[in-house]
């Protein structure tokens, strides 16, 4: 079965964005939007690059994007912070399942605040919003962290895109040509995917 546009042609923008390449991030964001895939779509994978590359490379991101696409329609964040936890750990627990509390201890012991911004900010604010998938977002989230050469990092959202069903070939596609992403691609399948219970029901 064909992958949906949206999973073939958001990572490669991600990356661009994270690996500050404006030209790349046009050019791909050109090619998203020929591609079906929509505004919304597009703007949200813009955005949450902020997360993983830091707010320079969203703002000249997201800069590149109006450039190919037009301007950003999407309202304004609605929530509050509570309503960002709540959501957050929710999801910090499709993606990380069993090792959520550990990665939070982990977190929590490199500084208190940290721990509490990725639950209510990363995963409840920004990952949770309306506009993409949890599928989606891991597979830009993947793509970028490549581009970071972020390798610890992406063992765990390699995990977390499997576990909230973005397909192997999908995954694949995301991680790129790099043998180290390969590596931790791969690792990842024979972990996950030869253990239904690591899946979502």
């Amino acid at each position: 079965m064909p992958l949906k546009s949206s999973l073939r042609l958001l990572p490669p923008m991600a990356a661009a964005i994270a690996a500050g390449d404006e030209a790349a991030t046009e050019r791909t964001a050109r090619k998203a939007k020929r591609g079906g895939v929509t505004m919304e779509a597009i703007f949200e994978a813009a955005l949450q690059m902020y997360l993983f590359a830091g707010y320079p490379r969203a703002i000249t991101g997201l800069a590149a994007v109006a450039r190919a696409c037009g301007a950003a329609r999407k309202p304004l964040t609605t929530g509050t912070p509570a309503g960002w936890k709540k959501r957050g750990i929710k999801l910090c627990r499709r993606i990380y399942a069993e090792t959520t509390d550990r990665m939070l201890a982990n977190m929590r012991a490199l500084h208190p605040a940290l721990a509490e911004w990725i639950v209510w900010e990363g995963y409840g604010k920004v990952l949770s919003r309306p506009g993409l998938t949890a599928a989606e977002r891991e597979a830009c989230a993947v793509a970028a962290l490549v581009a970071l050469r972020a390798w610890p990092q992406l063992e765990s959202h390699a995990r977390g895109a499997l576990r909230v069903g973005l397909p192997a070939a999908a995954l694949r596609l995301a991680a790129g040509a790099s043998p180290q992403a390969r590596r931790i691609v791969r690792a990842a399948e024979r972990d996950i995917l030869s253990n239904p219970k690591r899946l979502e029901s």
